[in-house]
This record gives structure tokens, sequence and C-alpha cells, in this order.
């Protein structure tokens, strides 16, 4: 890889459903000593009261006709929370006691987040809060936390799942224990979101995150899974060095860096795309916003000799109104890109806007490498300014997250390689890219090469891309 010796940091978060047997939930539950009951039959309209997905997310689903986040899918408990942090939030804790009181049970907090737990490796923590209070900012071990906009599976999915693993060629503890008819019942999925420590980009980091997603994919009585909602996102940043003063904000990446992997974006953002299914990449996915909307350019409005010479096409040639004077698309360029991303009075926080970082529902998260008083006011807590890499769909598998990760890491390193040799002037030119302007020939794979992934990186995104024309 390109600009190797050029240290980084990752970091990853996996959405996903967990699928267990009641045995597990019995068994926690057995541990907090509150012996609560399990309540498997919930009426649908019980279960649509119970789903805490947000509204932006259900009308979006409503305008496509999707129908599979509308309730709730868990089981229910008939008594208290028994976590601090749940109980201590005070949204969480009203909202539970309310369905206690008019239903006899509530819907769950963290117990799958603690059932979860106790399959992963030793060390991995529980975050149960509540639609994001008392958010998490210690990302110095493993951690597990909610995942409100998700909802586990309906029962047929479920059992269609089942079905495929106990007729799974492949030998396996869960396949073997699904051949005995009565261990396919009592089945029940939840989601959640497994997120690492703060990782330096090495061999020994990788194993590290397999042994975690290998963990989670399978065990004797369990199984996750992604579903089309799911997704996987990477953060990028610096290390810490061990005497970093307490208290003060960590590194940060410089503003040319930032100001070539905004450019290096801007010119790739469609291609980049192309490795992804469509949906995470076409403007359809409101978690998934474009990042370079600000680079677009209106059409000037028409002079009078123009517009004469429009009209005169309807009136003289008999062209069709409607065509000649249809409404011009916004104009696009690299120069105009170049000129704006290496503007003289750039600064970081003007670049994060620039690129969509009031919003950190992009395909690129660029709001937390600008966390400043400004736009931020709780950035002396220690936050790190990374980058927020959001595209790629969810999975479970180490080796995509593997391939990924490396592309994303060979992004940032590349932009700072070139920051270096190429600087960040206004009058800036685009050397160091094979392309100076907007070319149909244009492709990912020749970034690829200019960031020197190698063949083997090249050849797994072309099975990737293969794999999925053939499927569509």
């Amino acid at each position: 890889m390109i600009n190797s010796t050029f240290q980084v940091t990752f970091g990853i978060e996996v959405e996903c459903i967990l699928a267990f047997h009641v045995t597990l939930l019995h068994n926690h539950l057995a541990t907090t000593k509150r012996n609560s009951k399990i309540i498997k039959d919930i009426p649908e309209d019980v279960r649509r009261k119970f789903n805490q997905v947000s509204q932006q997310y259900l009308d979006e689903d409503a305008r496509q006709h999707d129908t599979s986040r509308q309730k709730y899918m868990g089981w229910g408990l008939t008594t208290p929370t028994a976590y601090p942090n749940e109980r201590d939030n005070i949204r969480f804790q009203e909202h539970t006691d309310k369905h206690l009181k008019e239903y006899g049970y509530r819907a769950y907090g963290g117990e799958v987040l603690h059932v979860a737990q106790t399959l992963l490796p030793e060390g991995v923590e529980v975050h149960d809060s509540f639609n994001g209070d008392n958010k998490y900012t210690d990302f110095s071990h493993w951690h597990l936390t909610h995942e409100r906009g998700l909802v586990g599976v309906d029962r047929e999915d479920l059992i269609q799942r089942l079905d495929r693993l106990s007729k799974a060629k492949l030998p396996h503890d869960l396949t073997n224990m699904l051949k005995q008819p009565s261990m396919t019942k009592d089945w029940n999925t939840h989601p959640l979101e497994l997120v690492s420590r703060v990782l330096p980009y090495n061999s020994a980091s990788i194993a590290e995150v397999h042994e975690h997603l290998t963990a989670l994919q399978q065990g004797l009585m369990h199984f996750a899974f992604a579903t089309k909602h799911c997704g996987l996102h990477v953060h990028v940043g610096l290390p810490v060095p061990a005497n970093h003063p307490a208290g003060t904000p960590p590194p940060t990446f410089t503003l040319p860096t930032l100001q070539h992997l905004a450019y290096i974006q801007v010119m790739y953002q469609a291609r980049i795309s192309e490795l992804h299914p469509t949906s995470r990449g076409d403007g359809t996915n409101i978690d998934l916003k474009s990042n370079i909307d600000n680079f677009y350019e209106e059409p000037e409005p028409l002079t009078d000799a123009e517009y004469d010479a429009l009209n005169a096409r309807v009136d003289e040639a008999g062209e069709d109104a409607d065509v000649v004077f249809a409404e011009r698309p916004p104009t696009f360029s690299f120069k105009r890109a170049r000129e704006m991303i290496f503007a003289e009075d750039m600064t970081t926080s003007k670049l994060s806007e620039l690129m969509g970082g009031k919003d950190k529902a992009r395909i690129v998260n660029w709001k937390y490498v600008a966390r400043t008083q400004e736009l931020t006011p709780d950035f002396a807590t220690g936050e790190a300014r990374t980058f927020e890499f959001r595209q790629h769909e969810g999975t479970l598998s180490p080796v995509a997250v593997e391939h990924w990760t490396t592309f994303v890491v060979g992004l940032v390193r590349l932009a700072e390689r070139n920051s270096r040799l190429y600087g960040s002037a206004p009058d800036y030119d685009g050397s160091g890219y094979r392309y100076g302007e907007v070319s149909e020939e244009s492709r990912v794979w020749d970034l690829m090469e200019t960031m020197e992934l190698g063949e083997s990186e090249a050849e797994y995104w072309r099975g990737v891309v293969a794999s999925r024309a053939q499927e569509g």
C-alpha cells in the first residue's frame, strides 16, 4: 500500500441482528435475579407501540413500500430493567414503566446485549444507553450497544434462516443442534451494534477483528446476520501518543491531508459507489447522502440573446418547446472543485461543512474531523477526530471488513502523501491523480492502482462486483 509508513488507527461499527435460543436469555435473566417471565405472544398493535425505530426511517420506508421496520420483533419481559444506566435514564425508565403498567410487560432493554456479551471474547463491555443518551465515549475496549434504527426479523424469516442453517453442508455445532426438531423452536431476534476499540492498522488488529466477528457470527445456540438496513462503518484516525496531555484535543489530520481526501472523494465518489449495492450510493438511502452536492453549480440565467435563439427554434423550426426550454442541469467540474477545496481561506471547519459535515448521515461522515468549539461544544472531552466511512453494506464477514478497511486506509494514506508532494496552494492543479477533469474513462481500479493496493485487493473487489451483477 502507498505511504505505508504513515501510521493510522481504525475502528469498526457492525450493525446486525442477533438470533438466539431462549436458553441463552433464560441463563442471563437468572443472573439478574429479577424473576422476569418471558412473554412470547405479543399482539400486533402492542408490537407497533413497542417499536423504537425513529419516525424519519418509518416515513422513508413507507415511501418505498417497506414494512419490515414497522413493529418490534422481540419478546416481552415482566420486570423492570436490571441495569443502572437504563434505570438512570429518565426517558428509558418512563418508556418502560408505562408499558409495564399498561400491558404487564415491556420490550427488551439491555438483556440481549448482555446475552451477546457472553458469546464474545473476554473484555467486551455493554453500554445499555437508550436512543443515544449517555453516549459512549471510551473506545479503549470493544463494546456492544443498541441499534435503534433496526428491528429483528419476523417469524417466517427466522424459520427460513434456521432451516437453511440446519441443512448447511459445512459441519458446525449449530447445524448439528438444529437437526433436533425441539431445538428449532423458541428462537428470537433483536438488533445490536458491535463497536471495536481503537486499533492500530496492522495484521494483529485485523486478526482481532476476525476473532470477534467469527464469535458473533455463529455458535451453539446463536447466529448473527445483517439485513438490508444494516451498515458497516469504519472510522480512520491518528494514533494518540502515550504522553499526550490529558483533557486536550487528540491529534488530527493536517488541513492539506483533509483537502486532498476531499478532492479524492469528489473525483471518485461515483466510482467507489460501484463497489457497493446500488442503494448505498444512489441517494435513495437517507443515511447515505452524497458528500459532493455543494460542488454542483446552477446554470446562469439565459441572456436575452440566448432566449431569442431558443424561441426561434420553437417558432421557426417547429421544435418542441418543452424540450428546447427544458431545465438545464447543474454543472460540475474538477477545476471548480479544486478552487473550492483549496481556497486560500480554507479551514478544517469550512472544509467539513463543504463536504456536508453538519450532517453525519453521509457516505463519508466529515463531522468528526472538525470537532471544535464552533461545531461541537463538547470538543474538550477528547473525542477523536476521525473520518467515518459509512457506505459498506452490513456484514459480519471478517474478510469483507478487512478488505473495506484496507481500501479506506489506502484513501487516507494517499491523501496524506499527495498533500506533502503536491501541497495545497490555491493554484493546485490536480497533480498526483490520473484525471485532471471529469472523464468517462475514470475507473475505481485506477484509484486502487494509484493507492498501490496490489492485485489481490483488486481481484477481491472485482469478484464482489461480478457476484453482485450475477445476483442482480
